[in-house]
């Protein structure tokens, strides 16, 4: 059994250990897609089966504790998580100064189509007025066919990489207002996710990026790292889907400002991994990275965040998150925007900006991709740990 528990992550051992729970949910990754065969072998012990993934190679199901002992003695396991809890990465503010954004180029990221794993989106007027910025809805949590936000945050995220501005004469228009969204509610009106609900959105990633044409996937949400990266199911995805062409980008977290505080999925080389910014006014002096941005770790070797961006304070669209499709007249907005802060915020920023580079340069790779953010950066007085290479600066890149 020593052997075969170090395909088990450190709170599985756990609750194995402490037997206080009957079962526990879990996320299986395989050696390749789960097989009929296994499948049965999980119902016939009363396993729950939630999640097939046929991409990522895996599945998501309740386990009884001596159903995980026998599944993690099977050869084409590779490793057993358990399936915990995202969490958004913002926080609500009011006495901050917003920031609107523009391009001084003819470019508004048309063509590119933008995955975000959220709460949501509110039926807002920004973003389905004046040429439909959402795509497509697909609801993970309460399986509701209609676009809806019952936290907020994904119609704010949403707003910051694309908003159209039509409710402020284009004063709080998004940073790529061309582009599209496909927003999958993968995170619930708490603002939490589990990440057999993420993993079934990336899943659809994978399955549908060619008819969606999917550029980018954002993700702008974090969980605790699993000690040993290996196990992490959610790094597991994200290295599938960028090999896959796609970029992704993830916040930092707001857990810092201590080292080795990043937040998964933003550890993960194969993503861009944005920090946040402070910047009340156009004098960089000003600037600075708040306590609340994830810092990554000299030891590592990697430079973690890759870089930082506006978000603190920054003005998007507001939601009525009582607000269920199908059920009755929509309310009128008494404020259509608000002010949020976080990495979350400042991953939107990124996205939008990387919208507009690929409208540009539509076959760049990630590796290329990081490598021109890392040479029209500002860099601030500040450790590269909480920077990384330092302010995306969009003006530089062209």
């Amino acid at each position: 059994m020593l052997f075969f528990s170090r395909k088990l992550d450190p709170v599985v051992k756990l609750k194995l250990k402490e037997k206080d729970m009957r079962e526990i949910p879990v996320i299986i990754l395989l050696k390749e897609p789960p097989s009929a065969r296994f499948k049965n072998s999980i119902s016939k012990k009363r396993g729950k089966l939630k999640y097939e993934y046929k991409y990522l190679k895996g599945l998501s199901a309740s386990l009884s504790l001596d159903e995980v002992d026998r599944l993690s003695e099977l050869p084409e396991v590779l490793t057993i998580s358990y399936d915990r809890k995202a969490t958004v990465c913002m926080d609500n503010v009011r006495s901050c100064i917003g920031i609107g954004f523009s391009t001084p180029y003819n470019l508004t990221g048309k063509g590119v189509n933008i995955a975000v794993v959220d709460t949501g989106v509110y039926p807002h007027a920004d973003l389905f007025r004046s040429g439909r910025t959402i795509l497509s809805f697909r609801d993970f949590v309460k399986n509701i066919n209609e676009p809806y936000d019952d936290n907020g945050h994904g119609t704010h995220i949403c707003g910051v990489i694309a908003g159209s501005g039509v409710q402020s004469s284009g004063k709080y228009k998004g940073i790529a207002s061309g582009a599209k969204i496909i927003m999958l509610k993968a995170l619930s009106g708490a603002g939490t996710g589990s990440f057999s609900d993420i993993l079934a959105a990336l899943e659809y990633v994978l399955e549908n990026k060619d008819n969606l044409k999917i550029k980018i996937l954002c993700l702008p949400f974090g969980a605790e790292p699993i000690v040993e990266r290996g196990k992490d199911p959610l790094l597991s995805a994200c290295t599938k889907i960028a090999e896959s062409g796609i970029i992704i980008v993830a916040p930092s977290g707001n857990s810092g400002p201590g080292q080795g505080t990043i937040l998964t999925p933003g550890i993960s080389p194969s993503v861009i991994t944005v920090g946040c910014l402070n910047c009340p006014d156009s004098n960089i002096r000003s600037w600075s990275i708040p306590d609340l941005s994830g810092s990554g770790s000299s030891k590592s070797g990697e430079t973690k965040p890759d870089v930082i961006a506006p978000g603190v304070g920054i003005m998007s669209l507001s939601s009525d998150t009582s607000y269920i499709p199908n059920t009755g007249r929509m309310k009128s907005l008494e404020n259509p925007y608000c002010k949020m802060t976080g990495s979350s915020v400042s991953s939107a920023v990124a996205a939008g900006c990387i919208a507009l580079i690929l409208e540009k340069m539509p076959s760049i790779t990630l590796k290329d991709l990081k490598g021109m953010l890392k040479l029209s950066c500002k860099t601030l007085n500040e450790l590269k740990i909480s920077q990384g290479y330092g302010v995306i600066n969009i003006q530089n890149l062209f």
